[in-house]
């Protein structure tokens, strides 16, 4: 074999040119697969200043499905809320899932909430529905400041799109808070 590729200049070049491109698809692959790792373990990870973000997805499903109650107990019905939860409910266990579910549950939030406000409320009901919506905007902001997390994800998310990573086909995006 080595007296092949010795004599042989075309062969060893082609060699060559697929050993690098392999070396760059898998180098990329595997780069990318080790950063999807640590976005996994950061999302399940409980940090001192930012808290666990796993823990804090259960407590904002757990208020919005609050504040959906109180909604269709008053016969507030909203198509886009209502969905935005249940979805929601199905994909808060993983970072790769919640994100576009995540997004639409908080702009339609805001929506009923600002329904409900309005609505003639019996004030027991009006005060659980401001806490509940404190409460949800509060679980929010602490995880938009969980910069722990959201650095790995927006690394996470920057690898996955540049080159030769874009060329996998992963639709895989990290939830990044903002």
């Amino acid at each position: 074999m080595k007296k092949f590729f010795k004599y042989n200049r075309p062969a060893a070049i082609i060699a060559l040119v697929a050993i690098i491109v392999l070396s760059v698809w898998l180098g990329g692959m595997r780069s990318v697969s080790s950063l999807k790792k640590n976005v996994l373990k950061a999302y399940f990870t409980d940090y001192s200043s930012g808290g666990c973000v796993a823990d804090d997805m259960a407590k904002y499903l757990s208020y919005s499905q609050k504040i959906l109650g109180i909604a269709e107990a008053n016969g507030v019905r909203n198509e886009e809320y209502s969905s935005a939860v249940n979805s929601f409910a199905d994909v808060c266990d993983s970072p790769f899932t919640a994100a576009p579910v995540y997004e639409k549950l908080r702009k339609s939030a805001d929506t009923v909430y600002n329904i409900l406000y309005a609505a003639n409320l019996d004030s027991s009901v009006r005060n659980s529905l401001i806490s509940y919506y404190y409460e949800m905007t509060s679980t929010s902001q602490r995880l938009a400041n969980n910069s722990a997390y959201n650095k790995i994800a927006r690394k996470y998310n920057s690898a996955s799109v540049s080159f030769p990573a874009s060329l996998y086909g992963s639709d895989d995006v990290a939830v990044v808070f903002r």
